[in-house]
């Protein structure tokens, strides 16, 4: 019961979240980071095993690896953003969000290459793409 009950604070969450990045282009740590710790809180109370939460958070670490190498390219909020997912799903169904939100994301960013001929380095917020992937994988 307390897992659907993070899953839905989690989702208010993203969708929050979608539209601070798509306004400013920027995602505030300290939601984020009290999201993550009720989520380990919820994993310890359930008992889930610690290899499921704690190797669900690489995803996190390996996007967060990405956003220092990228210089900007991906931010460091996406990055905190799938280790919470991490923590909450574990490494599977992050990867499942994390393909959605890029698939949906791609889809987007070819229009605007084609039919409002934006250049390569136009920002888009990556957040707004990863709350529609996890409202995929919640409901199919």
């Amino acid at each position: 019961m307390l897992d659907y009950v993070m899953r839905i604070i989690v989702g208010i969450y993203l969708v929050v979240m979608a539209v601070v990045d798509g306004r400013k282009k920027c995602i505030p740590v300290l939601p984020g980071v009290v999201c993550l710790i009720c989520i380990v809180a919820v994993q310890l109370i359930n008992q889930t095993p610690w290899q499921v939460w704690l190797f669900g958070g690489i995803v996190g670490l390996v996007l967060y690896g990405i956003a220092k190498v990228s210089r900007g390219s991906l931010g460091e909020g996406d990055a905190l953003v799938y280790g919470l997912l991490g923590g909450l799903f574990g490494v599977t169904k992050t990867t499942e969000v994390l393909l959605i939100a890029l698939f949906l994301c791609s889809l987007y960013s070819a229009c605007l290459l084609l039919i409002y001929h934006v250049g390569k380095r136009h920002k888009i917020a990556f957040i707004p793409f990863t709350a529609m992937a996890y409202g995929v994988v919640m409901f199919v």
